[in-house]
Order: C-alpha cells, then sequence, then structure tokens
C-alpha cells in the first residue's frame, strides 16, 4: 500500500508532507508499532498471511475437540 511506504518514510520530529490517508492530519507520524500493524494489514491484503482462522463447530461432536482444534488453529 502507498500508505505504508509512505509512513516509513518519514522521519519523526519533521513535516515530510505526510498526511494520514484515513483522518488527513500531517500533525502525527506513525510510531513502529502502527507501522508493523500497517505492514501486518497490507501483508494479509496481498494473502501472505492468512487473515482470520475458521473453524467449524459443527464438525466435531464434543466441546473437547473444539476447543483442541481452536488451539491448533491459533
Amino acid at each position: 500500500m502507498n500508505a505504508v511506504k509512505q509512513a516509513e518514510n518519514v522521519k519523526p520530529g519533521t513535516d515530510a508532507g505526510y498526511v494520514c490517508p484515513h483522518c488527513g492530519k500531517t500533525e502525527h507520524i506513525p510510531n513502529a508499532v502502527t507501522l508493523a500493524a500497517m505492514q501486518e494489514a497490507d501483508a494479509i491484503a496481498r494473502g501472505e498471511i492468512p487473515g482470520a482462522v475458521f473453524v467449524d463447530p459443527r464438525q466435531y461432536e464434543t466441546r473437547e475437540e473444539l476447543k483442541t482444534a481452536l488451539k491448533e488453529a491459533l
């Protein structure tokens, strides 16, 4: 995404022409945690990492089987 690349290039404490794509503000610059989240969201959007885990509870007969499947999925 352009927002991630643009935000990564901004140096803290400088204006650098950064404009937040969501709110349009120029006062804040994303910190390392926000940049990491943006990169992860970008990777999810590209399909490089799964965005969600789905376990169908109807295929399990007991709660213990379902709990085990959920633990393994995570």
